[in-house]
């Protein structure tokens, strides 16, 4: 197996580049989703590999150091970006003190090639694994398949960072310098490509899916009350009429009519018969199951029909 590792990281930056514009372009407006932090740690990896791409042009301090704690540092920007999708807090400590950890590190072993390696290696690592279980954390839950695209991802990521650190505590040759084309310098890079790509696409992935959940439900909503509006119905009400003929289990549904309800809306105005709407549906609420359906049927009546309004 042979590259030129030079042109791998040519790859590497026009594909962080390109998603960092893409990216930023969709984030611009708002950032509630974390979109924007993540535009940041990809404008981060596009300068870090500009730099690990100008090693031996440029002072090491530039090339090891700063590309290194760049690299740390954009790993913390991709945790605050989930983080922030998880509508979650988290310490400062967890997200800066890796990179904080790194630049020390680095500093006291800037001539020790191998443990320059494997310190960077577990700092990394450690990095990997916080967003990987904050993935899987229940508490925060992340609907639809994009996040599965991101566990892959930091998957492919902790594996290869851990068969590199592994490499050189048991053969420091296989790392002589970040130029040479070894087979675990070509593996390593060519995952970073990867998993740039892949863990990108499940980032905007996600934020798709969690905007087509709004909408959906927005759409299946009453606005007034929140109660499920009558499309809703329909379509649980045809689920459990198959499941019925399916399993043999009842099905229950109850209809109440607040009757002459246009005479409130007439006497004491609109705003107030949606107080009373409101208030109903409160009531209703206490009074079912966490697994029953409160939903709002609309008015009814043939002669008037908004004299009464019908909820099941």
């Amino acid at each position: 197996m042979n590259a030129h590792i030079p042109t791998m990281f040519m790859m590497i930056i026009a594909a962080s580049g390109t998603l960092a514009l893409s990216v930023g372009w969709v984030a611009r407006a708002r950032d509630e989703d974390g979109l924007q932090l993540w535009t940041v740690a990809l404008v981060l990896q596009t300068l870090v590999f500009s730099l690990f791409s100008l090693r031996n042009q440029i002072p090491d301090f530039f090339s090891i150091l700063v590309a290194n704690t760049l690299l740390s540092l954009s790993y913390s920007l991709l945790f605050a970006a989930i983080a922030r999708f998880q509508q979650r807090h988290v310490s400062r400590l967890l997200l800066w003190g890796p990179p904080i950890v790194l630049v020390v590190a680095l500093k006291l072993l800037m001539n020790e090639i191998g443990a320059r390696i494997i310190a960077a290696g577990m700092v990394f690592i450690t990095q990997y694994l916080v967003i990987f279980f904050s993935l899987l954390n229940g508490k925060y839950r992340v609907s639809g398949r994009g996040k599965y695209l991101l566990l892959v991802g930091f998957s492919i990521m902790i594996s290869v960072m851990f068969i590199r650190t592994m490499s050189v505590i048991f053969a420091l040759d296989s790392i002589a310098s970040m130029l040479s084309s070894t087979p675990i310098q070509i593996v390593t890079y060519a995952m970073a490509f990867v998993t740039l790509i892949l863990i990108s696409i499940g980032f905007v992935l996600m934020v798709k899916e969690r905007a087509d959940e709004r909408i959906r439900f927005v759409a299946m909503t009453d606005r007034l009350t929140g109660a499920w509006n009558r499309i809703r119905l329909e379509e649980t009400a045809q689920q459990e009429i198959a499941r019925f003929e399916r399993y043999g289990r009842p099905v229950s549904l109850i209809m109440v009519d607040l009757d002459h309800f246009k005479q409130i809306n007439d006497r004491f105005g609109h705003a107030t018969g949606d107080l009373v709407l409101k208030k109903f549906c409160a009531v209703a609420r206490g009074c079912i199951r966490n697994t029953d359906i409160l939903g709002r049927w609309g008015g009814g009546g043939v002669s008037d029909p908004s004299a009464r309004q019908r909820f099941c």
